[in-house]
């Protein structure tokens, strides 16, 4: 009896702390449980205090499809858009539910979690407290130690279909066409965007099918893909750009194109493109490291379209550079407007807990209307910014230190990071450093 008394004891003790997160997932239509849903957690691990004054690491990742973070607002977390602060997500291994549609997440360590659910047939939702928010806003569980939280419910939406084939002129199916499906949303500077939500590749009969999908509004596009065909080997030189980016039914610019409303459990078939073959040409050019005079042995080249709404363009890296001698060539690239960018990848020691530095880039904007030579991509050495931030001419209040970030005046920044934002000091002084 002594004994097991102990070891009950000691099980008691190793439980003391750890909380529990149980719940539902519902049917939002029928209001009726469903079973053998997935459930997944992430444990948003605390960051370590930062100095007034420091770079903040960037790295958004998690549970919320649309790269927002938390900030706290009494006993729960809601999500809200990207300021910089790091994040270390922990994964929890996941749940199913019951036939009951029940889940539970038991010996959870205190946190903030995100979570989020999917089932077949089914639009994948993260969890929001508030009906009707919009696809990819997380409402975040935060659990003290001990804590048990009961009443979390997911209502998952019947997903809709879109579907439809891929011809060229003369009517032949187009093989490995990639079909995206575009979401209109908002930066967070308030400028118009949109965003993939998924994507599909046309068979060998040209014919493509996008499921389960979240119901709202979307736009269509089809082009060329960049992709291997799954099942065929890879051939590098078989890659083309031959047919140019068409947005449903048939336009060249997304603001004149229709859009598609997709309702559950409804397929919507016929959505057809048929696509005309561009001319492409070559852009060629090479790398110089100005503190060497010598081409860098480990850069990465990308080229990607300038001044878009969303990344429709051609996008090609690494393999395009020969360090052996510095150069670069893209081929079968649209005539259009493009920015060239090279990077330096990071070789150094990293001191535990700090991020990698901003890395050199060298970036050259380039119109293409036929082949292009003699590209030079120089790299420069990254610049500092300083400044201070004030409330209508007047210092900060107290304890307040922002976060300020530093983003590209034009929306051509696809092909790689931007420098680290800045938490202001005391004084209301800041500092940005990596600044290209």
């Amino acid at each position: 009896m002594t004994v097991t008394v102990i070891a009950t004891s000691v099980f008691l003790l190793l439980q003391a702390g750890t909380g529990l997160i149980d719940g539902i997932v519902l049917n939002s239509i029928a209001n009726k449980p469903i079973s053998g849903a997935q459930v997944t957690a992430i444990r948003m691990a605390t960051p370590p205090p930062q100095a007034a004054g420091a770079q903040v690491p960037t790295a958004i990742v998690g549970g919320v499809a649309s790269g927002v973070i938390p900030v706290a607002e009494g006993g729960r977390v809601t999500a809200v858009r990207p300021n910089g602060f790091p994040v270390q997500p922990v994964q929890i291994p996941s749940a199913r539910t019951d036939g009951n549609g029940r889940f539970s997440f038991r010996n959870l360590e205190p946190g903030t979690y995100f979570l989020r659910a999917s089932a077949e047939g089914y639009a994948q939702q993260e969890y929001n407290i508030r009906p009707g928010a919009a696809s990819g806003v997380s409402t975040q569980v935060t659990l003290s130690a001990g804590q048990a939280v009961k009443d979390v419910v997911f209502r998952l939406v019947p997903g809709g279909t879109l579907s439809g084939r891929v011809t060229g002129s003369s009517g032949e199916p187009l093989v490995n066409i990639e079909v995206s499906l575009l979401r209109s949303i908002y930066d967070p500077d308030g400028r118009k965007a949109f965003q993939q939500s998924g994507m599909a590749t046309t068979n060998d009969r040209g014919e493509y099918r996008l499921f389960w999908i979240t119901p709202g509004r979307y736009y269509l596009s089809a082009a060329s893909s960049n992709r291997p065909i799954p099942g065929v080997p890879f051939n590098p030189a078989a890659i083309s750009n031959r047919y140019p980016r068409t947005f449903y039914p048939a336009m060249t610019d997304i603001g004149t194109a229709t859009p598609v409303d997709v309702q559950p459990e409804i397929e919507l078939s016929g959505l057809d493109f048929r696509l005309t073959e561009q001319p492409t040409y070559s852009v060629r050019g090479r790398v110089i490291d100005p503190n060497s005079g010598q081409p860098p042995r480990n850069a990465s080249v990308s080229i990607t379209p300038r001044d878009s709404v969303i990344n429709t363009g051609f996008f090609s890296s690494g393999s395009a550079y020969n360090p052996a001698d510095g150069t670069f060539e893209f081929r079968d690239v649209a005539r259009g407007s493009y920015l060239i960018r090279a990077h330096l990848y990071f070789n150094g020691r990293l001191e535990p807990g700090q991020p990698p530095p901003a890395p050199p880039t060298a970036t050259v904007p380039v119109d293409v209307a036929g082949d292009v030579d003699g590209v030079v991509l120089t790299f420069v050495p990254p610049t500092s910014i300083f400044g201070r931030v004030r409330i209508e001419g007047e210092p900060l209040p107290q304890g307040f230190l922002p976060t300020v970030n530093l983003r590209p005046a034009v929306l051509g920044g696809f092909g790689g990071p931007g420098p680290r934002p800045s938490q202001t000091n005391p004084d209301g002084t800041f500092n940005i450093d990596g600044v290209v």
